[in-house]
């Protein structure tokens, strides 16, 4: 009896973690190549002494870590990877060389400072997650920031190998200097590679939806538009605004925002699920031969894809794009404002928004990257097999 409640407290806790998210796309931490348009990070590859950059693989000290090593120029700029909290680290527990050292030490360690970090602790799609980047000087030690907000710079990680005291691997090479990686959900210690490099998760899309939640069965078809397929999203009212652990910097923005945008309160943000460029305002219905529409809810946002998402459209229905936007040929991020809500007078709209993801002109279930149950990039082969199934 107690092996049979046991395996099945085992069986419905393994069914409550697949309906969990497993985090969406980070940032670029540290660019692997300074002088692209297109910053990307990069997971340092196996060399001829067999040592690599990846998540469980063999380091220098003989130890495998669970971690990533990312290429970075020593002195380059490192970015938070997502929303959070951040605070000071120390990557190598104080084995490394303290940050307040005599001028004795300073003179023998050439001033190598390896032994400093930072933790994000995440907030909004992150919850729940925490990550821990060395080697960084920080620029601050504590308070709030945002997804690609400068924190530091890289240090030189070669100088922390030739203090650490453990045995060090019996090929030592010259390093190519990184910044390591770790990510954890819950306190657990999860596999970043997906969520850092060729990351296709969509974004969140609803300010009050940070894990795109379904109204409904996922890539269902909507007769409301056009019967495209797609993903209905929910997007209810914002309820309560809390502000009290808000910067003045946000505070500043949201009320410009409030001033220039005529915000209407209640009415949830929309964010860009990717990288592209806006290309404005669609309607589901028209009068045929004509450019005319009427109506509040005949609104939606048009995003065609750039970068990574090249060869992409997304539609979002039941969304009006910001007036304040350039439209066409101009990049908008992955995660970027770009309009709100549908709120229309005597009209009883459902609070959710729909989605319509094509590739190549063809309509694409990608309803593991909305879900975030998958991130992993899918080959041009794989995508154009997928279209020819609906």
């Amino acid at each position: 009896m107690f092996f049979y409640l046991f395996y099945l407290k085992l069986f419905l806790f393994s069914l409550i973690s697949l309906n969990k998210v497993n985090g969406f796309c980070m940032k670029t931490i540290c660019s692997a190549d300074t002088d692209s348009r297109h910053p990307v990070n990069r997971v340092i590859g196996i060399g001829s002494d067999g040592i690599s950059g990846e998540y469980k693989a063999l380091r220098r000290n003989d130890q495998i870590v669970e971690a990533v090593d990312l290429s970075c120029r020593e002195g380059s700029f490192v970015y938070s990877p997502f929303e959070g909290e951040i605070s000071a680290w120390r990557p190598f527990d104080g084995n490394g060389q303290d940050e307040i050292r005599t001028d004795e030490n300073k003179k023998n360690t050439d001033g190598c400072k390896p032994d400093r970090g930072v933790r994000i602790d995440g907030k909004g799609q992150w919850q729940g997650y925490h990550v821990l980047i060395g080697s960084v000087r920080l620029f601050r030690y504590s308070g709030h920031v945002n997804a690609g907000q400068k924190i530091g710079v890289s240090l030189d990680i070669e100088c922390e190998l030739k203090l650490n005291k453990q045995k060090m691997h019996k090929r030592p090479r010259k390093e190519e200097n990184f910044v390591r990686v770790y990510l954890h959900k819950e306190g657990r210690p999860i596999d970043p590679t997906d969520h850092l490099i060729d990351c296709m998760c969509i974004n969140q899309v609803c300010e009050t939806n940070r894990i795109n939640a379904l109204e409904g069965p996922s890539f269902k078809f909507d007769s409301r538009f056009n019967g495209v397929r797609g993903w209905e999203i929910k997007c209810p009212d914002i309820q309560q605004i809390e502000e009290e652990n808000s910067s003045e910097e946000e505070e500043e923005k949201k009320k410009e925002e409030n001033n220039n945008l005529n915000e209407e309160w209640g009415t949830p943000k929309i964010y860009s699920p990717i990288e592209g460029e806006l290309v404005g305002r669609i309607r589901v219905n028209s009068e045929p031969g004509a450019q005319t529409y009427t109506g509040c809810t005949n609104e939606g946002i048009f995003i065609v894809g750039a970068g990574k998402w090249n060869d992409y459209e997304v539609r979002i229905y039941n969304a009006r794009f910001l007036e304040s936007l350039p439209l066409g040929r101009q990049n908008i991020e992955q995660g970027q404002h770009i309009g709100y809500r549908l709120k229309c007078p005597n009209d009883n709209i459902s609070p959710t928004v729909f989605i319509e993801v094509r590739f190549q002109g063809v309509l694409l279930d990608i309803s593991d990257a909305i879900s975030a149950k998958s991130c992993k990039h899918k080959s041009l082969r794989n995508l154009i097999e997928q279209r020819f199934n609906y």
